[in-house]
């Protein structure tokens, strides 16, 4: 049972860092944007945080 919690607690780590290291690629890429390609890739951003705060409620 702990060793689930602990494996699905990795899992979870992994797939925030990767969400976050998404996000942080996404704002490099957002600041040399068109405004139109800038509200696109703010949409996307919003999914991704979105993604992550489901994650964490767990």
């Amino acid at each position: 049972m702990l060793k689930e919690k602990i494996n699905t607690a990795i899992e979870h780590a992994r797939a925030l860092a990767l969400i976050n290291k998404e996000c942080l690629d996404l704002i490099d890429y957002m600041e040399e944007c068109d405004e139109d390609d800038l509200r696109s890739n703010l949409d996307d951003l919003k999914k991704l945080l979105i993604k992550e705060k489901e994650l964490l409620k767990g």
